[in-house]
């Protein structure tokens, strides 16, 4: 019974502490996005579907590619944020304004 207790507490403690990660973990992240989603980068090319603006939308990257980086440290990147394409990552939020932390919840 205390056994199961203990158990329960260590669980509680540690899914809550996930939420608490270091920002180097962040910046680790974002090199990673810079050696390996450079392939899949698009510069400068308008999605007029994706926002109300009819404004070119810049650094967009392949959200596959973006949780490939993400998931080594046991983060997801879940649907789509800041009017982007489904299927696609606005590579300026994460690297450029480096407002990482915002993009991603624990698992």
């Amino acid at each position: 019974m205390l056994n199961g207790i203990i158990h329960l507490t260590l669980v509680f403690i540690l899914q809550c502490s996930v939420k608490t990660v270091s920002l180097d973990i962040f910046f680790e992240q974002e090199k990673c996005f810079l050696e390996n989603c450079q392939s899949t980068l698009t510069l400068g090319v308008p999605y007029p579907i994706c926002g109300t603006d009819n404004k070119p939308y810049r650094n967009w990257i392949s959200l596959d590619c973006a949780n490939v980086c993400a998931k080594q440290y046991g983060f997801e990147i879940r649907g789509n944020f800041k009017g982007s394409c489904p299927g696609k990552a606005n590579a300026d939020y994460y690297w450029s304004n480096r407002k990482i932390i915002h993009a991603y919840q624990g698992k």
